[in-house]
């Protein structure tokens, strides 16, 4: 299982790597974003997150004056991926997941991580509309928000600080 789990990981952070370094004008892609290590690196603190970083996270709770995030790490998968997790998760399945993404989320960890002020915030749900394309919003749009703890995010980060927080749409 944690061969697995390390593997598709690994396999995750390819297609990250491939995805961004080409630009695509492909509407309704959803990124493949991995879930942090989960062997060899220790717990996710930030001294474990040198330089630049992306993790798919469920929002616990924001703390603008403690300037902290605590997020719940997970991994939002799409293409092969999410199919392979999903029919490993759901063995008679004869499709793959629904909408054509699926979230593994097996701890429910809750890891408080330190967020700059200046941090750039982008959601979904926005002046009463879904946008596919998150729209960026103040920082403090975050406190309070409706879908704060029960939709997926992608968050980045450079050296173990939060710089940037966007809520994945998912259909």
């Amino acid at each position: 299982m944690r061969r697995g789990l390390v593997l598709v990981t690994l396999m995750c952070l390819s297609l990250v790597a491939c995805s961004t370094s080409s630009k695509s004008n492909t509407a309704n892609v959803l990124p493949t974003v991995a879930a942090p290590p989960t062997s060899g690196a220790g717990p996710l603190i930030p001294s474990n997150l040198p330089g630049e970083f992306h993790l798919s996270v469920y929002i616990d709770s924001v703390d603008l004056t403690a300037h902290t995030i605590t997020v719940d790490p997970m991994a939002f998968l799409t293409g092969s991926g999410a199919v392979s997790a999903f029919k490993e998760a759901n063995p008679g399945a004869t499709e793959g997941p629904p909408n054509d993404y699926y979230i593994e989320n097996p701890t429910k960890d809750h890891i408080a991580l330190p967020l700059s002020a200046s941090a750039v915030v982008k959601l979904v749900h926005v002046g009463g509309s879904d946008h596919t394309n998150p729209v960026k919003v103040p920082l403090s749009s975050l406190v309070g928000y409706q879908s704060l703890t029960t939709r997926p995010f992608e968050i980045t980060g450079l050296n173990g600080t939060i710089t940037g927080v966007t809520e994945t749409f998912v259909p």
